[in-house]
């Protein structure tokens, strides 16, 4: 239950990064993370994990051209990895 619960915050918070970069596509990286950490509201711990997430997001997005049209197959990644994300995060 708590491993469905640290996936649905990242996919939020791998949600908000996202539409916010396609809303501002000349953004930095970092300022996308501080976006989302100012958007998500849970505790310190939960937040580590959903800012990983959003690193590799963002990672994966600009290896393939930093285009939303691959949005999708960058959040089915991000889910393929959700469990190596949870675990590397909370080392």
């Amino acid at each position: 239950m708590a491993n469905e619960k640290l996936k649905m915050i990242m996919i939020n918070a791998v949600s908000k990064a996202l539409n916010f970069k396609n809303s501002n596509p000349s953004i930095t990286d970092e300022k996308v993370l501080e976006h989302v950490m100012d958007e998500l509201n849970v505790n310190t711990k939960l937040k580590i994990v959903a800012i990983a997430a959003v690193a590799r997001a963002l990672k994966y997005r600009s290896e393939k051209g930093g285009n939303e049209g691959n949005d999708r197959n960058v959040m089915q990644r991000i889910l393929d990895e959700a469990d190596e994300i949870i675990k590397a995060s909370s080392a």
